[in-house]
């Protein structure tokens, strides 16, 4: 983009042909589910049975928790603008299993801040609704870093409009537990480093690992190309070190306003600092 905030189609990303990404075992099991018809909804709330419980949802409801879902954790507030009566929307989904939601302190204002996430029945409703390749998680994995994943749909939106304007748009997003498990996959497991990251579509440092985005986005390019770019979120924990890796690898990265950006050495190394993007 003209701000330099967001990747123009020929920069920061690596193309790749979807036709030649490696067969998902899961389609099939998915598509052998009975399907609880999440699609079909539209304002009002209905009645949705799956695995012998009954659910009252609109499409609404599902576009919040398939959001959620793909993001594994999000602040509520940056939900708002979206759902107009999220609060109660929460509370709805909440009472029906599907939904939850605790409190943290923000390292910024150390004020109380409540975070959304799957239930495991939450889980298993969207990824039965699910045939495509979206993947959806539940749970909180590693509460240490919760203030930081929890921004990631932040990071995400931030851009989708400027992907929009031209013409491209967002047609999955990839956490990086998600790319670590395709790594080590047994599929890739006789493939060179190089071919492996080429399919997950990583980098390879100089000493031969893995770097792992925070976020991949597989986009559909107004041509109907497809194109895969990696954020990153940066913190005050990163190193010096961590910083070139992830630089090195062609990562978009971005830093929390707020006061939270790097110190100490990433801050004093200016080469490192024009790599940051404020979010």
């Amino acid at each position: 983009m003209s701000d330099g905030r967001w990747p123009d189609r020929d920069e920061h990303r690596t193309r790749h042909d979807p036709r030649e990404r490696m067969p998902d075992p899961r389609a099939h099991n998915v598509r052998s589910r009975p399907q609880p018809g999440l699609d079909r909804l539209q304002g009002e709330r209905e009645v949705v049975r799956y695995r012998g419980h009954d659910y009252r949802l609109n499409e609404d409801d599902v576009r919040l928790v398939r959001t959620v879902g793909t993001y594994r954790a999000i602040y509520a507030d940056h939900l708002r603008e979206e759902h107009q009566s999220l609060d109660y929307q929460v509370r709805v989904l909440r009472e029906q299993g599907l939904l939850d939601s605790s409190r943290i302190h923000t390292p910024e204002t150390r004020h109380s801040a409540e975070v959304l996430t799957l239930t495991r029945e939450g889980h298993r409703l969207v990824t039965a609704a699910e045939i495509g390749e979206q993947r959806y998680h539940w749970g909180l994995v590693q509460p240490r870093e919760l203030h930081h994943d929890a921004h990631l749909y932040r990071l995400v939106e931030h851009g989708r409009e400027r992907l929009e304007e031209r013409g491209a748009s967002i047609e999955r997003v990839r956490t990086d537990e998600e790319l670590r498990r395709e790594w080590w996959s047994r599929e890739h497991a006789d493939l060179e480093p190089a071919e492996r990251a080429e399919l997950v579509g990583i980098a390879i440092d100089d000493r031969g690992r893995a770097v792992f985005p925070d976020i991949q986005l597989e986009i559909r390019e107004a041509d109907g190309g497809m194109s895969r770019c990696n954020l990153e979120l940066v913190t005050s924990h990163y190193s010096s070190a961590a910083m070139r890796a992830k630089a090195s690898a062609g990562f978009r990265m971005f830093r929390l306003g707020g006061g939270t950006a790097p110190g100490g050495p990433v801050r004093a190394d200016r080469e490192l600092w024009h790599h940051l993007f404020s979010l």
